[in-house]
């Protein structure tokens, strides 16, 4: 029974914070000239605002691989980029958004989501070319950097990102962000391209110089140089958060609410390594009453220690059951319904059916957690689900 109702919540906030819908709500009664949609999300958000009556032409520009043609309108036009490595579809799909907010005098109705950085992109000519900005790219995600640095490097390199877009907009526009970074930061989604920016030339280079690549040193000596122009520091456009992790929380706590339970939400966003945040999760269960859940919901950190299938969903699932020990019920599920490389985009955690510890343990040190999850109890697998709002945490009394 607890399985069926945790699924239920599960696949009811999915529902309620689908692009589309988010996008419509927040968007009725908005008049725009052209729409501009870009990242993981771009198709059912354009979707959603033309169901809102908001336009009925503009540019779509979503990462290979993400999304559905067929529901986009046909006066809509998708380009195609790529995610996460920045390549020459990335950069022609840029070209075209650029000089269509040229061309275009009305105001534009932006809606940005997660992906976005990499499937627009267009290097700041003629000081910085293709080879180089893909090559930092590189380098910036691999280089253990935290979000806000790796996007100050690439506004200062790039023609749309850090307001530059925004400077060729008709200043009545408004920017709509579906964001998938830690809630308070929705300006790091896309790496505001049409938000005024702070930083500064100077600190692009020196974060390029934590770097340390031959490209990043070359980059960092043209920023300090004075022939790189700055971004923009003032812009008009409206900008708003329309959706973030926290509202696939509080969408779960409706859901579970409509089902009698009395819901209880961490305050803050989940982080950090899995393992604590598997701890932290057993230990406030143990104040649960029956009748209550608890939920939360962020994105832990993941070393991965083998070769074996799993994602942080179902990572965090089995360290929950280890330190549990079968007190509770509780679900574990990614808002895309893609965890990792894990068959299931949700784990349904049922410790009761007593599966070894040692057996977890030893899964867990081949980064192999998908191979626990039917003995943990119970998977939910679907289709992607075209969010993408972080992961969201359920637990109940047994």
């Amino acid at each position: 029974m607890k399985h069926a109702i945790l699924g239920e919540i599960y696949l009811d906030a999915i529902a309620e914070c689908a692009p589309s819908a988010v996008v419509a709500r927040h968007a009725r009664g908005l008049h725009f000239d052209w729409i501009l949609a870009f990242g993981k999300c771009a198709i059912e958000m354009a979707r959603g605002a033309v169901d809102a009556g908001v336009a009925t032409r503009g540019v779509v520009v979503a990462p290979e691989g993400y999304g559905n043609p067929r529901a986009l309108p046909p006066a809509l036009r998708l380009l195609r980029g790529s995610h996460p490595e920045v390549t020459a579809s990335s950069v022609s799909a840029a070209r075209e958004v650029l000089e269509m907010a040229v061309s275009e005098p009305g105001p534009c109705l932006v809606l940005a989501s997660g992906g976005g950085s990499a499937c627009l992109e267009a290097p700041l000519a003629p000081h910085f070319d293709f080879s180089l900005v893909s090559a930092i790219n590189r380098a910036l995600v691999r280089g253990g950097l935290d979000i806000a640095a790796i996007n100050t490097v690439r506004k200062h390199l790039s023609a749309i990102k850090g307001g530059r877009l925004g400077a060729l907009l008709n200043p009545a526009s408004r920017t709509l962000v579906y964001s998938d970074v830690p809630r308070g930061r929705g300006v790091l989604v896309g790496s505001g391209p049409t938000l005024a920016d702070e930083s500064t030339n100077d600190d692009a280079a020196a974060i390029l110089d934590v770097l340390g690549t031959p490209e990043a040193n070359a980059a960092a000596t043209l920023l300090r140089s004075g022939a790189v122009p700055d971004t923009p520091k003032q812009l008009t456009i409206a900008f708003d958060v329309i959706a973030d992790n926290g509202t696939l929380v509080a969408a779960a706590a409706r859901a579970a609410a409509a089902r009698g339970l009395s819901a209880r939400t961490l305050d803050e966003e989940a982080a950090g390594d899995v393992d604590d945040l598997a701890r932290l999760l057993a230990r406030e269960a143990e104040a649960l009453a029956t009748g209550e859940a608890l939920l939360a919901g962020g994105e832990p950190t993941v070393r991965v220690t083998g070769t074996g299938r799993g994602g942080r969903c179902s990572e965090l699932a089995a360290r929950f059951a280890l330190y549990d020990q079968g007190r509770h019920v509780a679900l574990f599920g990614s808002s895309d319904g893609v965890d990792g490389s894990s068959p299931a985009a949700a784990v349904i955690v049922d410790r009761a059916i007593g599966l070894p510890e040692t057996e977890i343990e030893r899964a867990l040190a081949r980064s192999d957690s998908a191979a626990l999850i039917d003995a943990l109890g119970e998977p939910i697998i679907m289709e992607p689900t075209g969010n993408n709002l972080r992961d969201v945490y359920i637990v109940t009394v047994r």
